[in-house]
């Protein structure tokens, strides 16, 4: 499997925030690069998007918004496609979802009735977000795997940039 190549931009180390788009793109690239189930649509599209990006000229902060639309648009391609997440994917959705549908219900009632801090209330539900997300997170990794951009990032940089 083999993506087109991201392209560089002159002065890259000069721009800090632009340097990290970029690095965050290319590792994400790299990650996708190890999948192995990677449908074929999938990479026709991430292909595609990559050549729109190439052939666009780019100030620098249009380079950041645009690196990070296609970041966005690849993700979004290969969770749809591939049901592939990234790592600890669940995890952050459902705790925030388990403060609002748990905690905070369950923070109103407490200080209502028993004149407990709204707080505990919001603990408790980001704690029951949290075990929902880092169970739908192990499935997810047993069945589909997820990418780690954390690993990639570091490589990256290992090869020197």
């Amino acid at each position: 499997m083999s993506f087109e190549k991201l392209k560089s931009f002159e002065g890259l180390d000069r721009h800090r925030r632009l340097k990290e788009e970029w690095i965050y793109a290319e590792a994400l690239l790299y990650a996708l690069k190890q999948q192995q189930d990677l449908s074929a649509d999938s990479l026709l599209f991430i292909n595609a998007q990559i050549k729109d990006f190439n052939a666009s000229s780019h100030t620098i902060k249009t380079a950041i918004s645009d690196l990070s639309s296609l970041q966005n648009a690849i993700l979004r391609q290969v969770r749809v496609s591939d049901n592939i997440r990234l790592k600890n994917y669940y995890k952050s959705h459902w705790m925030i979802l388990g403060i609002l549908a748990i905690g905070t219900p369950l923070g109103l009632l407490f200080h209502a009735f028993t004149e407990i801090n709204i707080l505990v209330g919001l603990i408790l539900g980001l704690g029951c977000g949290f075990l929902i997300g880092y169970n739908k997170d192990r499935k997810q990794g047993m069945l589909h795997g997820f990418l780690d951009i954390d690993a990639s990032i570091q490589t990256i940089r290992q090869r020197g940039f």
